[in-house]
């Protein structure tokens, strides 16, 4: 019932790419369930089958999956409310979902699972759990200010509740969607207060995400490059302790590479975006969509290096990926065919192809955005550098 909420939901927006966003999405979510049962059962049957794993391990990555669910429950409820904000973002949103296979590797004392014994304090921090899930599913969706709103809350009721585990997770949250939001000052507030408990309590994966976030607030936001490498430090330890997860540090070299090019150091960017990709190849499956930005930033940081050849071959796998996740009239697939058109108009054989390209995006921003978006000028003006 609420898969066929989300697909009414997400066509209901009459978008140009509204048909194969929910198709799409069906697939992510039904792919993600299933996992979600295969864990599940493997996880209890390690215990009570094969007898390989010890009754506190199986609490603890129940614990996990639990979680894992909460957070696709609160995804779910925002995207059978999506608007086109929502349907725009709601194929990545999926994707970025934890995989539930990761609980495997939960180990017991883990603090991010550990609940109170109490049952009306289990519920309430339970409680807590589900408001920060649902202020993070509202990020993904790019809803940053209602996420805002949520977030806040969820923190007001942390504390209320006296749990340090959940009142991390909330200030993480709560951090993320300040930046969101470009309250930075506020943003490093929290992400400061949710690494430290999180180091406090042993869970270096939080204490890494947060730092992470922190980076970005500080390189790319403020424009501070220096506080940017010294907070990295503090991430890798952090990363280290977590067990030196591919994906941390793919997200580490990704954010030090943005402020990289914030600060306009081009050889410093590409070097952590190489590095980011290759992280990301021991991280993700090969046609993960999390791949075309990180070829798109590849592919525009070459170009203004001037390697045009090489940064043409990321920005058409960049171009690719997106049209086979997003559909051929996304809005994403505007922006690197656009890239793309750059690259190709410096030279005269491949003019042609370039207005082509230029054309294109043209006509998905029309009908994404109408007529008079001010995105339609950037295009013309290329165009015309095209000529």
């Amino acid at each position: 019932g609420r898969a066929a909420e989300v697909d009414v939901a997400l066509r209901s927006t009459n978008t140009a790419y509204a048909a194969h966003t929910a198709e799409r999405v069906r697939g992510q979510l039904d792919a993600f369930a299933a996992s979600w049962v295969e864990t599940r059962i493997e996880v209890c049957e390690a215990t009570w089958v094969h007898g390989e794993q010890s009754e506190a391990a199986l609490d603890t990555r129940m614990a996990c999956l639990d979680q894992r669910r909460g957070e696709l429950r609160a995804l779910v409820d925002v995207l059978a409310d999506a608007n086109g904000q929502v349907v725009e973002r709601a194929v990545s949103a999926v994707a970025a979902l934890a995989a539930p296979q990761q609980c495997l590797n939960s180990s017991p004392g883990a603090h991010e699972t550990q609940l109170p014994t109490d049952p009306e304090r289990r519920r309430l921090v339970l409680d807590v759990y589900a408001l920060a899930d649902d202020a993070e599913a509202l990020l993904r969706a790019g809803r940053y200010q209602p996420a805002a709103h949520t977030a806040n809350r969820a923190v007001d009721a942390a504390q209320a509740v006296e749990h340090e585990p959940v009142l991390a997770r909330a200030l993480f949250v709560q951090g993320v969607a300040a930046q969101r939001n470009a309250d930075y000052d506020a943003a490093d507030t929290s992400l400061g207060a949710a690494a430290e408990r999180a180091a406090s309590l042993s869970n270096p994966t939080l204490e890494a995400r947060a730092i992470i976030s922190r980076v970005r607030v500080h390189g790319v936001h403020k424009r501070n490059r220096e506080r940017a490498i010294g907070l990295a430090e503090g991430a890798r330890s952090a990363i280290a302790r977590a067990g030196g997860a591919a994906r941390l540090r793919a997200s580490l070299a990704q954010e030090l590479g943005a402020s990289s090019l914030a600060a306009k150091e081009l050889d410093a960017a590409l070097q952590q975006q190489r590095e980011a990709l290759k992280f990301a190849e021991r991280a993700y499956s090969a046609n993960d969509l999390r791949f075309a930005s990180l070829y798109a930033n590849l592919g525009v940081t070459l170009a203004q290096l001037g390697e045009t050849l090489e940064a043409e071959t990321y920005l058409r796998l960049a171009l690719e990926l997106r049209e086979n996740k997003l559909g051929n009239m996304h809005p994403r697939v505007a922006s690197v065919a656009q890239n793309l058109a750059n690259v190709l108009a410096s030279r005269p054989e491949a003019v042609d192809e370039a207005l082509g390209l230029i054309d294109r995006a043209m006509r998905i921003r029309q009908a994404t955005f109408g007529p008079g978006h001010a995105g339609l000028a950037d295009l013309w003006v290329a165009k015309a550098l095209s000529l």
